[in-house]
């Protein structure tokens, strides 16, 4: 604002310009940087092409987004299988991407290239970033025809530690060992949409065995290794053949932790008043001295123990005489013997001997 002249007096016109100066000096306006960024990014073309066949092997991957991307959170959501491709050299120009294999695409194999969802815009100042409105998966042959191979289905989340924010992967392995841990470098993966429906194509057909695998990447930083993180306890083996090379493979994600159940049905024998008891043994613990669970048979024989943390347990039923709800030595008791517990599975043991209640 320009000072008013020294050789002469304010009028009140110019007060009233000065007062009026002021107050819009002091109106709030937009915060730093431009309105609130709230679009999502999306693919908007990629090259080579989806389903194209006779691609070179040295041919850049190029992905053209609708706005600029976080290059961190893309090089954690490239996944390029088969991994024999070797390490990525990404660059960038704008809203594109360009991709350099390391070592080249292998001859006459069919590639995926798969970008999740943990994919994030580029945050703007004093603004929030956005992620991928949903994972991307295409394939492309080097070879004259792409691999036949399909798997679908849907994937069946059980238990609260996968109902959180996170990836749920499907991934193909030539192999599998009993761990937390997803076995090293998969031949395909994919990730599941919201709903859990999955598609795997572009697979080879062979009389080998494969698994698939259902996996929690809970930050998106493709190791299964994290808090919350895990492996599906229920791999499913799948051999996929020129006869069949499309199947359908409904999927669970199940906690390795996540408790399991066991149910029966004890035959009709003794007094139906006397109250018989379920008790569950930790094979971990002491067997003779602690309970980890137990459960009362219900008036027709039927008896549930829930909340069993997976493993083996000793499994004995015992008639309570005396209504204490304790085991004593002179009650009878019907020893069951081991059982498995597995992750999220209830464990059907049918028709169980009574102990024979007679007081």
């Amino acid at each position: 604002m320009m000072p008013p002249s020294p050789r002469r007096g304010r009028s009140w016109f110019g007060v009233a310009l000065v007062g009026l100066a002021i107050f819009a000096c002091a109106r709030p306006g937009l915060p730093p940087g431009g309105p609130r960024d709230t679009a999502a990014p999306e693919v908007l073309e990629i090259s080579p092409e989806d389903l194209a066949a006779g691609v070179s092997r040295n041919a850049p991957i190029t992905i053209l987004f609708s706005e600029k991307i976080d290059r961190a959170t893309l090089e954690k959501a490239l996944w390029i299988t088969p991994s024999q491709t070797g390490k990525p050299k990404l660059s960038y120009s704008g809203a594109e991407v360009t991709i350099q294999t390391g070592n080249g695409f292998p001859d006459s194999t069919t590639v995926g290239i798969l970008l999740t969802s943990v994919i994030k815009d580029k945050k703007r100042e004093g603004g929030q970033q956005n992620t991928l409105v949903k994972p991307h998966r295409w394939i492309f042959s080097t070879g004259d025809a792409l691999w036949p191979g399909v798997l679908r289905g849907k994937v069946e989340r059980v238990g609260a530690a996968v109902k959180g924010r996170g990836q749920l992967l499907v991934a193909i392995y030539p192999s599998f060992s009993d761990s937390f841990d997803a076995p090293g470098d998969p031949m395909a993966i994919t990730e599941a949409d919201s709903a859990g429906t999955y598609l795997l194509n572009g697979l080879r057909v062979s009389p080998d065995t494969m698994w698939v695998l259902s996996m929690f990447d809970r930050d998106g930083n493709r190791e299964i290794r994290g808090q919350g993180e895990f492996v599906t306890a229920e791999p499913q083996a799948v051999v996929l053949t020129g006869d069949a090379p499309e199947k359908v493979i409904p999927l669970r994600l199940v906690s390795p932790m996540e408790p399991g159940s066991v149910q029966g049905s004890l035959s009709h024998g003794g007094d139906d008043t006397v109250q018989v008891w379920i008790e569950a043994y930790d094979a971990e613990a002491d067997s003779t001295v602690k309970t980890t669970r137990r459960g009362r048979a219900a008036d027709d024989g039927t008896f549930l123990i829930t909340g069993l943390k997976p493993g083996r347990y000793r499994l004995v039923a015992f008639c309570d005489l005396n209504g204490d709800g304790k085991q004593d030595p002179d009650e009878p008791v019907v020893d069951h013997g081991w059982v498995q517990i597995h992750p999220g599975r209830k464990l059907d043991l049918g028709v169980w001997t009574s102990p024979g209640c007679v007081p």
